[in-house]
């Protein structure tokens, strides 16, 4: 694409200038301020509604002495373009918007519009843009129009990217194929690719050196539990505790002994077929009673169910009403509401009409009026036939509540509660007969023999039972000692466990070691490899691709270099813009596309411009107080 004529009018201070460079290279001369970047500014502008740095928010109105905007002017830039072998004219025009509102003396800006035009034809915005994307991408376009934005405004993430895409990367195989050194990595990288195995690597060499650091932490702990078995032997100890094992087992028989007498035995069988005896006979004498009881418990039972579940369903019944007339106070206050607003009508119409902002005639006014109260009207019946209905609901749920009262019995069922209380105090009254007496006053008379047969044993058991337990106590104490060993055996056993741990770990840290050390290789000759092919694409722009961290590793990054020079920090202006014009030379060799190249600040190049496969158009600044155009031929 090459620009034919750029036209300007009132545009950032420049009142009318016309620029015909008619598709050749040509230079822009003049004083700072008399407007070079301008130009640069309005051909991005009338393309992509940016300026020339790709700012979208940017003044293109011409400002007073006061650095006041001057308003009613119309803001226009003009283009003629000739792009793959056609001739397009592209025309933009903003213009500000000032409107009197009702009841104002003056009207008050209340923003802009812009008019397009496409080879003079007025079009809408969608179709301007549709006209613009056939002649120039606007990303293509900042990058071959400016030789300053790859390498300083664009964000390096983005330049790397683009690098990447126009040169290629370098594949893992290719590297492991550049060192012999490198070899081994081809078995490691079989399933994971080189930066998820580095990952892999650094943590897991993360995690075992933590782990390493605790292994002497855990040692000191088992040594520290460790127990003191200075002055116990093992063999001793066991032979003590057999010793008094058959002893407390001896002393337990003898205690069993005691008890187990043939007389109180006797006594208590005998007691025992007196007190089955009593129970039968007790059994048989309230059977009737009890058969009664239950009958009568299993009817007042099923009473008290059914009298429950009715009240519930009284329960229910009179929230629903209370739910009901909450609604029904609602409509109530809502159909009042509406009646008032039916009166009131009048005072809620708009007598401006919203559209024009001019006063409505009367009877437009009257009709809606009407209209407003008939929609009040129709929804003060639909309110009305609601209330209605929640009338009749909460009659029928009163009906419900009378059917449901009349079938709760209170009286049967305290009259059967009356009768359960009577014959329960019959059962518990009731007498024993001579028969049940006579047994009762045996069982005593047995009970009263085995008590003293016992108490006098218990006093021989008792001295055997302090026996035994001293001896207990004494092989729980044995025991504790033996245990002792047991615990210092499993401490050695964990401490060998830990050794054997530590030793895995160190080796296992050892092997992975060793593959940082190889995956650093790799990284250095993968950037070499990568850096090389990227600079052998340009002449005289180099770029660095990676950064030397502090820990002595690798982090991306894209820096543009000239003769060992960062452009970023310590390039002058001149060599700036020399490295923009080959990066755009290789940058339209990929796109396959040549745009006019605006060359600001050009007085600062002092060597020949290297040859540019599109128009070059150099803004140069010099003491002339108006702007001077020299076309090449």
């Amino acid at each position: 694409m090459r620009l034919v004529e750029l036209r300007l009018r009132n545009f950032k201070g420049v009142k009318n200038f016309t620029f015909h460079p008619d598709g050749k290279n040509a230079a822009i001369s003049g004083r700072n301020g008399t407007g070079k970047t301008t130009v640069a500014d309005g051909c991005s502008w009338l393309l992509f509604d940016k300026d020339s740095l790709g700012n979208k928010q940017f003044s293109l109105k011409t400002l007073d002495g006061a650095g006041g905007e001057l308003h009613n002017l119309e803001h226009e830039v003009a283009g003629i373009f000739f792009a793959s072998e056609k001739r397009i004219e592209l025309q933009k025009t903003t213009t500000e918007k000032w409107t009197k509102k009702r009841g104002s003396a003056s009207p008050e800006f209340t923003g802009h519009t812009t008019e397009y035009h496409v080879d003079g034809v007025p079009v809408k915005l969608a179709q301007y843009k549709e006209a613009v994307a056939s002649i120039a991408d606007e990303q293509v376009f900042q990058l071959l129009t400016s030789p300053l934005f790859f390498p300083g405004a664009m964000h390096w993430t983005k330049r790397r990217a683009l690098l990447m895409e126009i040169c290629g990367d370098v594949t893992d195989a290719d590297v492991i194929a550049s060192s012999g050194d490198l070899s081994p990595l081809a078995d490691i990288l079989t399933n994971r690719s080189f930066d998820s195995h580095r990952m892999v690597v650094a943590e897991r060499r993360k995690k075992i050196n933590k782990e390493l650091e605790t292994i002497p932490i855990r040692v000191d702990e088992v040594d520290r539990g460790m127990p003191d078995l200075s002055g116990l032997n093992m063999e001793e100890l066991e032979i003590g505790k057999a010793e008094l094992l058959a002893a407390l087992a001896g002393l337990k028989k003898k205690k069993d002994d005691i008890f187990s007498g043939a007389e109180t035995a006797e006594l208590r069988r005998q007691r025992s077929e007196i007190q089955t005896k009593i129970s039968d006979l007790d059994r048989a004498a309230v059977s009737s009673l009890h058969d009664a009881l239950v009958a009568i418990r299993s009817k007042r039972y099923d009473l008290s169910a059914a009298n429950n579940q009715a009240r519930n369903a009284v329960s229910g019944y009179q929230a629903q009403i209370l739910s009901k007339e909450a609604q029904l106070d609602e409509a109530e206050h809502f159909i009042k509401e509406l009646r008032q607003q039916w009166f009131e009508a009048a005072k809620h119409i708009e007598p401006i009409c919203p559209t024009c902002g001019q006063d409505m005639p009367e009877e437009k006014i009257a009709e809606t009026i009407k209209a407003e109260k008939a929609r009040l009207n129709d929804r003060g019946k639909k309110e009305a036939a609601t209330r209605d209905e929640i009338k009749g609901e909460i009659a029928a749920l009163n009906m419900k509540i009378s059917q449901t009262e009349k079938t709760i019995d209170n009286e049967r069922e305290i009259s059967l509660g009356k009768e359960i209380e009577e014959l329960a105090a019959r059962v518990a009254n009731r007498q024993p007969s001579k028969v049940v007496a006579a047994l009762k006053e045996e069982e005593e008379t047995l009970s009263a023999r085995i008590s003293d047969i016992e108490e006098k044993a218990g006093e021989a058991a008792g001295a055997v039972g302090r026996e035994i337990a001293n001896t207990e106590t004494t092989v729980d104490s044995i025991q504790n000692k033996i245990d002792l060993f047991s615990k210092a055996k499993d401490g050695e056993k964990r401490k060998r466990e830990l050794a054997a741990e530590q030793k895995r770990l160190a080796a296992e840290f050892e092997k992975l070691e060793g593959e940082l050390f190889l995956l650093d290789q790799f990284t250095r000759a993968k950037v070499n490899m990568l850096e090389d092919k990227i600079n052998s694409r340009f002449k005289l722009a180099r770029f660095k691709m990676f950064a030397e961290q502090i820990n002595g590793g690798l982090s991306d990054c894209c820096e543009v270099i000239c003769n060992g020079v960062p452009f970023s920090t310590g390039l002058n202006h001149g060599h700036q813009i020399l490295v923009g014009l080959d990066i755009i030379n290789t940058l339209s060799e990929f796109y396959r596309v040549s745009l006019p190249c605006f060359i600001d600040n050009a007085e600062a190049i002092t060597e020949p411009l290297p040859e540019m496969p599109g128009q070059v158009i150099r803004l140069v600044a010099n003491g002339n107080d108006v702007l001077t155009i020299e076309i090449d031929e």
